[in-house]
């Protein structure tokens, strides 16, 4: 087993700032309940929002260090997995839509 050890300054400082960033991802999912907006924007600017929130912070607290391969790999890693979220959430509500539409022609 590899033993770390991490200053408790850094340790507090990391936890708050996840508790932080966990907050600003909560709230930040009403961005989706603004009607007026298409589901294309609301979704641009929900993720370029979350770009602009988590890669200045990651970066400040050496979460990602500041080498252009490794910040290109973790924004293809973030793109992917907000778009796989993405597409989980419009499968599940395409689904969920014509599951009501079946009931509602009976």
């Amino acid at each position: 087993m590899l033993a770390i050890e991490v200053p408790v300054s850094k340790l507090w400082t990391d936890m708050a700032v996840s508790l932080a960033l966990g907050i600003y991802f909560g709230l930040s999912s009403l961005m989706f309940d603004i009607e007026r907006w298409s589901r294309l924007k609301q979704t641009v600017i929900h993720g370029l929002t979350s770009l602009a929130v988590f890669f200045p912070t990651a970066i400040r607290l050496n979460w990602i260090p500041l080498d252009r391969g490794v910040m290109m790999t973790c924004l293809l890693i973030f793109l992917t997995i907000y778009v796989l979220f993405w597409f989980c959430a419009w499968w599940y509500y395409k689904r969920l839509a014509q599951s009501m539409n079946e009931i509602v022609k009976k």
